[in-house]
């Protein structure tokens, strides 16, 4: 049977489009050429002020097998270094499986996603034909989610806020060539159709679909007979892309939401799926304008660290053979910080890093004990300051991160070692550092440089053996209550949430399988160094302390000057720092 013809051709059709874009002033690429980026930028943010970062530039890019620019990259190099993804260059990706948290813009690239399928599929002459359907079949595009206001609410509701925003799409809505209803974006002449569904929809099979985009995977219900909808829909619903001939796309996009979630289940499916694109961020990467220093992003992680670092880290906690018991370590997070500070972005003529400020910083005489776990690109650089009450505990007064990644304008920050330098030196002013240490990773440096300028510092091991021992007895200390940690550091979340995430091996070995390690190693370290010389001086358990030698907190040391110092003190000038 013949399909019936529209009121208008197809050939006017494709006119009054290129009118539209003449009227509207994109002067890009047009029709289903144009790249998604093109597309964004141009038809739905008008060439305006608003732009994509990078960041989310290289992940579009990245899924449509997009020729990239030097910058996406590295972006996407670093991301595949630091085991967030398995991107490989010139590998073509059919599926996206995107973990990330949130505020990482993850509505905005599907809808974006689902807005430009669309836009390919009306600038085609005819749709079902160009992919060898019977002309003018049917075309669906799906927008799931786990229930009908889920759908409405978040995802197909940024979809329509990204359509109704644009000044092409607005013009196509004014002349009925696009008709918007609350769960469909239809375009009667090309037959091709943008469906809100959810699990209860009734009929999500049965169509020519050429996208399966899936908001919340993590959230989908598991049965009683042990099957999740969400991943029913990904393997079944996604069945009806078979028809385009590999150039369908499923997109799953989800921040984490339990240690069970059907998103663990598709990310370690999808790993060994060549065609299968699998990223798992935080909201910091995807988003340069969220960080720690964030006063609200610290109030959370204050207020609720576990749920925290779930949504904005992807960080599930178990509590599976756990090292150390999270409920102590909640009643052990009482102390005032010594030290607030603030990361920044530090630029030394064509180079980027990422530094910190010291914004307050408390006088301390007791003997303090700081231990760096450094790192340059993969992970952060972790700082921690323990000292002796007197009451015998062990306080850890103070803690800092330098995080690398990459800025809004795609440009990577590595640590700043000059700026770890200077900070320490900087410390050593107002605490009475007794010694400060280092891993042996990428330290040689910094121990040399440090040491020159007054400073007692080492290399400590860290050997299986060696670890193992500093964290026994920072467990002990924590199960004894004489240890304990900063309640308002921007940093706390991380103590309350990575300690607990550490498990141990039969073979003595100690892991970081949820969390990072670069604040758990020195925490570990910093607490050791103090006990060690508690007990040796008979502080540890005594109310009564013999003080220990201090420094005049007052007057800086003499510093031999040298070369190095040189170089600090032209950094100083250059970046105008507060000291």
């Amino acid at each position: 049977m013949r399909r019936p013809q529209a009121e208008y051709t197809t050939k006017d059709f494709l006119n009054d489009l290129l009118a539209d874009l003449t009227e509207v002033t994109i002067n890009t690429p047009q029709g289903s050429n144009i790249d998604i980026v093109t597309f964004a930028n141009s038809i739905l943010f008008n060439d305006g002020d608003t732009k994509l970062w990078p960041t989310q530039e290289a992940i579009l890019k990245a899924i449509y097998n997009e020729p990239l620019d030097q910058v996406h990259k590295d972006i996407l190099n670093l991301w595949r270094e630091q085991g967030k993804t398995n991107w490989l260059e010139g590998r073509h990706y059919t599926n996206l499986i995107l973990e990330a948290g949130r505020a990482a813009t993850k509505s905005s690239m599907s809808s974006i996603i689902c807005l430009y399928e669309f836009y390919k599929l009306i600038s085609l002459k005819d749709p079902g034909a160009h992919y060898g359907l019977m002309s003018f079949s049917p075309i669906a595009l799906f927008a799931v989610a786990q229930t009908a206001d889920q759908v409405a609410e978040t995802s197909f509701k940024a979809i329509k806020s990204f359509l109704e925003n644009s000044n092409f799409f607005k013009s196509l809505i004014k002349k009925k060539k696009i008709i918007v209803l609350s769960d469909e974006i239809r375009c009667p002449d090309k037959f091709v159709s943008l469906f809100a569904k959810h699990t209860n929809s009734k009929a999500l099979v049965g169509y020519n679909l050429k996208l399966l985009f899936i908001d919340e995977m993590a959230r989908f219900e598991t049965t009683a007979d042990g099957i999740n909808t969400g991943l029913s829909i990904y393997e079944n619903v996604g069945k009806g892309l078979n028809r385009f001939k590999g150039q369908g796309k499923k997109i799953v996009v989800s921040s984490a939401w339990s240690f069970t979630d059907p998103m663990i289940t598709l990310k370690h499916q999808a790993q060994g799926d060549p065609y299968s694109l699998v990223m798992e961020l935080t909201c910091f990467d995807v988003n340069p304008t969220i960080t720690r220093s964030n006063p609200d992003v610290i109030s959370e992680y204050a207020s609720n660290p576990k749920r925290a670092r779930l949504e904005y880290e992807n960080i599930r906690s178990s509590n599976d053979n756990a090292f150390f018991e999270a409920s102590l370590l909640e009643d052990l997070c009482t102390l005032q910080s010594s030290i607030d500070v603030t990361e920044y972005n530090l630029d030394i003529d064509d180079r980027h890093y990422k530094g910190i400020r010291i914004n307050r910083i408390s006088n301390i005489n007791s003997a303090c004990f700081v231990h760096v776990d450094t790192s340059v690109k993969k992970d952060a650089t972790a700082l921690s300051i323990a000292t002796i009450n007197n009451k015998g505990q062990i306080e850890v007064i103070g803690v800092a991160c330098w995080t690398p990644g990459i800025d809004e304008y795609g440009k990577f920050r590595e640590v700043s070692y000059i700026n770890i330098e200077e900070i320490l030196i900087y410390i050593s002013q107002y605490m009475n550092i007794m010694s400060v240490s280092f891993d042996g990773f990428n330290s040689s440096s910094l121990n040399q440089n440090l040491y020159s300028r007054g400073l007692s510092t080492k290399i400590v091991s860290f050997s299986r053996d060696k670890q193992l021992s500093y964290y026994n007895l920072l467990k002990q200390l924590i199960q004894r209550g004489d240890v304990l940690f900063p309640r308002d550091s921007p940093w706390t979340g991380i103590i309350k949430t990575d300690l607990p995430s550490l498990v141990i091996k039969d073979n003595g070995q100690i892991v970081h399988p949820y969390g990072s390690k670069d604040l758990p190693d020195a925490l570990a370290v910093s607490v050791f160094e103090a006990y060690t010389y508690g007990s040796a001086c008979n502080l540890i358990n005594r109310i009564e302390m013999k003080p220990p030698k201090l420094l005049n907190i007052n007057t800086p040391r003499k510093i031999t000057v040298g070369s190095s110092i040189n170089r600090l003190q032209q950094h100083k000038q250059r970046s105008k720092y507060p000291y």
